[in-house]
């Protein structure tokens, strides 16, 4: 079984450069060795909002972000005990929120 291998900032920078050649996905995939749907996938994640265009740096920090969100839940799976007890903390926090808010 074949590993993915997570695309690298590099990458992603071809990967802007070719878009603004007006490169079509699959041009892009050939010539990064990847798939059609990673490349789609990774332009469609990498949108810059309010340019609606592929932004190298954008993705690669949302990338990043991805990867943190996804330590974090690996942190919970390793550490149930202490995610427990934070949760209860939050909720206590919640709920005396609530009882102060309806006076």
């Amino acid at each position: 079984m074949k590993k993915h291998k997570k695309l690298q900032s590099w990458e992603r920078d071809k990967i802007a450069i070719m878009r603004a050649k007006k490169k079509s996905i699959r041009q892009i995939a050939r010539r990064l060795k990847r798939s059609p749907s990673t490349i789609s996938d990774e332009v469609d994640r990498g949108k810059d909002k309010t340019e609606e265009e592929y932004v190298a740096i954008h993705a690669q920090y949302l990338s990043e972000q991805r990867m943190i969100a996804d330590q974090i839940r690996r942190v919970h799976l390793r550490q149930p005990q202490v995610w427990q007890v934070l949760l209860q903390l939050l909720l206590c926090l919640l709920s005396s929120k609530v009882k102060l808010s309806t006076y």
